[in-house]
């Protein structure tokens, strides 16, 4: 891959759009299959905030979530538009007042959300448009709250070994680990690829397995894995992709990228299963050598 075409891998488009009037956000446009009027909704009784009602929407019968109420900022006041969004297994319609722009720009122009801010655990990264700053919000924690949380019910061995965990979003974070624990592993967290990448260089004792995000700012997922696998000290390290983000195209980019695999989130048995797998693999092949 010559230099224009992993800059062109390594673009990041933000559907740029408004709540509760000037406050603008973020929103990776893979993830957004459309902004539309929002259609007349159904409430429905015991229905816990920020969840507005439920919507018919091309044949379709959609959740919708007051995004504005669920980060904090209060209820909107009008049901202007509603942007549809696929990600994590879901399909869900999120409350905005108004779409601004598509913004293009490099993963490494986004940064962490400044650690001081309250509501930051609700935040994957910042972007700095015109002096004006750009939140993206972790719509994996604003949904987690709505749907049931992904368990692992299936016997697994323990896998006795340490994987550094590498993904923006705290709850993503989380439910690996407590995935993981169980099964004997120990787990590193790094925020994003520029820490893990920090982190690998301190720590004396290897790593058996990495398991990484895509959408992170400083530096992506995609990214991330091409850098460790261009170091002679990783070429062989088992690492596993994991992503909101469905569809081929992020599969493909994820294998090319030098992943062994690539996972939605979030399966518990799933990656319990592909990770055992994994370093099943990858410890057979010295011994397979040394035949």
């Amino acid at each position: 891959m010559n230099t224009s075409e992993e800059d062109k891998a390594r673009e990041l488009s933000l559907l740029i759009f408004n709540l509760l009037g000037s406050q603008k956000f973020g929103v990776n446009l893979l993830k957004v299959r459309e902004v539309a009027p929002c259609p007349p909704l159904v409430r429905m009784t015991d229905m816990p905030p920020p969840l507005r009602g439920v919507c018919r929407l091309r044949d379709e019968t959609l959740p919708v979530i007051d995004l504005s109420d669920a980060l904090g900022m209060g209820a909107a006041e009008r049901e202007a538009l509603v942007m549809v969004c696929h990600f994590a297994r879901q399909t869900v319609g999120f409350l905005i007042d108004a779409v601004h722009d598509i913004l293009n720009l490099a993963w490494a122009e986004v940064q962490p959300p400044p650690r001081e801010a309250a509501d930051n655990q609700l935040l994957t990264g910042v972007v700095s448009l015109e002096q004006e700053l750009i939140q993206i919000p972790d719509l994996e924690r604003v949904l987690s709250g709505l749907v049931p949380e992904s368990i692992s019910t299936m016997e697994h061995s323990q896998l006795d070994a340490a994987v550094l965990i590498v993904d923006d979003s705290g709850l993503a974070r989380r439910q690996i680990q407590s995935t993981l624990e169980p099964l004997g592993v120990e787990c590193i967290m790094a925020g994003d690829g520029v820490e893990a990448l920090e982190l690998l260089e301190s720590r004396e004792a290897a790593v058996n397995a990495l398991i990484v995000d895509v959408e992170m700012p400083r530096l992506d997922g995609y990214e991330l894995v091409r850098r460790l696998r261009a170091d002679p000290r990783h070429r062989d390290s088992a690492i596993l992709m994991h992503s909101s983000l469905e569809g081929t195209a992020n599969e493909q980019q994820g294998l090319e990228a030098g992943a062994d695999n690539v996972l939605i989130k979030f399966d518990a048995d799933m990656l319990a299963s592909n990770l055992e797998q994994l370093l099943e693999l990858k410890r057979s092949i010295p011994k397979a050598h040394g035949q």
